[in-house]
């Protein structure tokens, strides 16, 4: 099982540093394309949309964005929750 750390999405989201938003696109779609388990962890989720809702309070992404980023990231892999 894989679980990714938040700034893989956050890097993954944001074109400030390029060359590490490259490297999160390329890990990410390699993940999407593999067979891997890859999950994603509720805390990842919680921060990578206290993320969006920054980005959205800076005027740099609209709440229909907010949604949309969030929902690809639940799509692409099943949310763990705490037990």
């Amino acid at each position: 099982m894989i679980g990714i750390d938040t700034n893989v999405f956050i890097y993954g989201f944001d074109r400030e540093d390029p060359v590490k938003h490259e490297q999160a696109g390329a890990l990410l779609t390699g993940l999407a394309d593999s067979e891997a388990d890859c999950v994603c962890l509720w805390q990842v989720a919680c921060e990578y949309l206290a993320f969006l809702r920054r980005q959205q309070s800076l005027g740099l992404l609209s709440a229909h964005g907010v949604m949309d980023e969030l929902e690809q990231l639940l799509h692409a892999s099943p949310l763990i929750c705490p037990d």
